[in-house]
């Protein structure tokens, strides 16, 4: 367990807090926080999605759709079904 979680968290501060030259340190620690912010918001939109997807219960069949929308409208177009105008 602690070669897992304690002794990574250990080396990761050690990282940070080392001296570098020129502000290296600085910008190594703006890297990772930008890192931190990009994960946060891309986890917020896998959650989003998620919550969509439960909430309309199943994605939209598209090719149904078209094919009913294309059934009903080859339907109309048929001179025979068409109501025949008076005169």
């Amino acid at each position: 367990m602690t070669t897992f979680i304690v002794v990574p968290f250990k080396e990761f501060l050690q990282t940070l807090s080392k001296k570098r030259p020129d502000g290296l340190r600085t910008l190594l620690r703006v890297q990772i926080l930008v890192y931190m912010v990009y994960w946060a918001l891309a986890g917020y939109d896998s959650q989003l999605y998620l919550y969509m997807v439960k909430v309309i219960d199943r994605p939209l069949n598209l090719l149904s759709v078209d094919l009913f929308l294309n059934k009903k409208l080859h339907s109309y177009s048929r001179a025979s079904s068409l109501p025949s105008l008076p005169r």
